[in-house]
């Protein structure tokens, strides 16, 4: 099981990896004319409502051919046609938006080419600019009629900016490209060296992120960030630490929470790891890793002990998960969701909360007393366990409104039948107040910093005021 668990984690982070591009590609990408065209295809059809097919074709000496193609027009990508003789042809030739209400009845249409790609309704725009005839964007249907006078006056107006994209990014592709050669030449001539624009690496790299982040920006960042991320994947990057839980009636060690530490650079706290990796999209393949390392910590607890681990709701939602956790011993595993993390489908959620606590497994909702959605988002998730965040508990022996608020959820939580953990404990006099309180567990550096697993006194027990 464990086995399968990681060949599937591992699985998931290497088609992560695919995805990967570096700064030079990422100049480029962000100046790829093709790119810009698949952008107008897919806005095209965004933009007219009874549009089925769209497609940019570009001029190539006397014929037409389709460049970017979406829609019903998807699979014929390279399909070419007569300047002469074709509706997009007149329509580049003519410089006019041209509309065709029935393809097998207008005599200005190429008509077996209309069958071959299944245009019956037609609305052609001009890419033309002042000296050179870019191409056309047409938009069809399936259907008769499928275009009105109000489509092509849009289409018409937009026609210049189109033209002036195409061209203006083919234009910056071209000079990016010469910008970027960085090959070295065998020519040992002195005055052909002097003419020159060979780049070295590291210039060729500034001219990448000058160019990309002044086409994309921010396009740069996240490149690197994701980078960072893929690196935190990788098998060694995560260290899972664990802090011990008390139980605050009799002072026994109750469990410990798995806290993921990232041996990478830059070293930076594990939440924002976690955030940047949310950001560019891994997150959920990071706490897939985390969660793995944390369960391959939960084998090195006594029985009885319960081992809390952090995931977000989309983490929670997946199959993966789902067969990670299908064989662990029941009763001894605690989901913390984090209050802060969006949950953006409450009743999906609650579908899989219920698999999991079929299967014995607890739920912790964290951060309580800090998060955006509060008691109502309590009441939704029904958890086993509320955990205090530690701004709530943070010097509350000397606070009366924190004591409040915690003797509120408290009594919140006993009505619902939930159990309360107290995080951020400092000080013996913060732990005597949550005692007084009738909180049942607490965790925090007066009772135990995070450590490696092998470091807890798993018989230890602590004195209670």
């Amino acid at each position: 099981m464990k086995k399968d668990t990681e060949t599937k984690v591992q699985s998931t982070t290497s088609r992560v990896d695919q995805n990967w591009i570096g700064v030079d590609s990422a100049a480029i990408q962000t100046n790829d004319p093709l790119l810009l065209l698949n952008r107008i295809v897919a806005q095209a059809l965004v933009l007219v409502s009874s549009a089925e097919g769209a497609s940019v074709e570009l001029v190539d000496e006397d014929e037409l051919v389709y460049a970017s193609c979406g829609g019903t027009l998807a699979p014929h990508v390279g399909f070419r046609l007569q300047i002469l003789g074709s509706f997009s042809g007149l329509s580049v030739r003519s410089g006019e938006v041209l509309r065709c209400d029935d393809s097998e009845t207008d005599p200005r249409v190429d008509r077996p080419a209309c069958r071959i790609v299944g245009a019956v309704s037609m609305l052609c725009v001009p890419l033309c600019g002042p000296t050179k005839r870019v191409g056309v964007l047409k938009i069809t249907s399936r259907t008769r009629h499928a275009f009105d006078d109000n489509d092509v006056v849009v289409l018409k107006a937009l026609a210049p900016f189109i033209t002036t994209a195409v061209a203006t990014a083919s234009e910056l592709a071209s000079v990016l490209s010469q910008l970027t050669a960085r090959q070295e030449s065998d020519i040992d001539d002195d005055e052909d060296r002097a003419v020159r624009t060979t780049l070295s690496a590291a210039q060729a790299d500034a001219v990448n992120r000058f160019a990309a982040n002044v086409m994309s920006p921010g396009l740069i960042d996240e490149i690197e960030t994701r980078q960072a991320i893929l690196s935190a994947l990788a098998p060694d990057a995560i260290t899972m630490y664990a802090q011990p839980i008390y139980s605050l009636s009799d002072g026994r060690l109750w469990g410990v929470e798995a806290l993921a530490r990232f041996q990478l650079s830059p070293v930076r706290p594990p939440d924002l790891w976690f955030s940047e990796a949310h950001r560019v999209g891994l997150g959920v393949e990071l706490e897939l890793a985390a969660v793995l390392k944390a369960l391959a910590l939960r084998e090195k607890v006594p029985t009885g002990i319960h081992v809390a681990i952090n995931v977000g709701p989309a983490t929670l939602s997946t199959a993966y998960l789902k067969e990670m956790l299908g064989g662990v011993e029941p009763d001894t595993v605690v989901l913390e969701l984090t209050e802060h993390a969006r949950i953006d489908n409450y009743e999906v959620l609650c579908r899989n909360l219920v698999e999991y606590r079929c299967n014995g497994i607890k739920l912790a909702v964290d951060d309580a007393g800090t998060g955006i959605s509060g008691l109502a988002h309590i009441l939704r998730l029904a958890p086993d366990y509320i955990k205090l965040d530690r701004e709530l508990t943070r010097g509350i022996e000397a606070d009366p409104i924190r004591r409040s608020l915690a003797t509120a959820l408290v009594h919140f939580a006993a009505e619902s039948g939930a159990q309360v953990i107290a995080e951020g404990i400092e000080n013996v006099e913060a732990l005597e107040v949550l005692a007084s309180l009738q909180v049942g567990y607490g965790q925090g550096y007066y009772l135990g910093r995070p450590s490696p697993i092998a470091q807890i006194d798993h018989a230890r027990s602590i004195d209670l005021p």
